[in-house]
């Protein structure tokens, strides 16, 4: 089942809540995609999977705040090989943007 992965368009989804220290290691190298509410959920899941480069597909996360929006930047100095889609929505006392990327 896993001999072709993007024969069969799996993915693995990695949200706030996911213990990503703990599950990413134990799966095969399958697309991940990168998706939640991170306005009252910490950050340092997400900054792990975003470690995984070369297998981020899509990043879609939402409820940003400035210094969330940082770290979030700061762990995507990196290129992302495989990385088809890019959603951020941050926030801050004064405005609400959204940035969008269709690669």
């Amino acid at each position: 089942m896993f001999g072709s992965p993007c024969r069969l368009n799996l993915q693995l989804v990695c949200t706030p809540k996911t213990l990503a220290r703990d599950t990413l290691d134990v799966w095969p190298a399958l697309p991940v995609l990168i998706l939640g509410n991170v306005y009252s959920s910490g950050m340092d899941d997400i900054i792990v999977a975003l470690g995984q480069t070369n297998h981020i597909c899509q990043v879609h996360l939402w409820g940003l705040k400035d210094r969330q929006l940082d770290k979030v930047l700061a762990a995507m100095q990196v290129p992302f090989l495989q990385l088809t889609g890019l959603r951020q929505c941050f926030q801050n006392r004064t405005d609400t943007r959204e940035m969008t990327k269709q690669i």
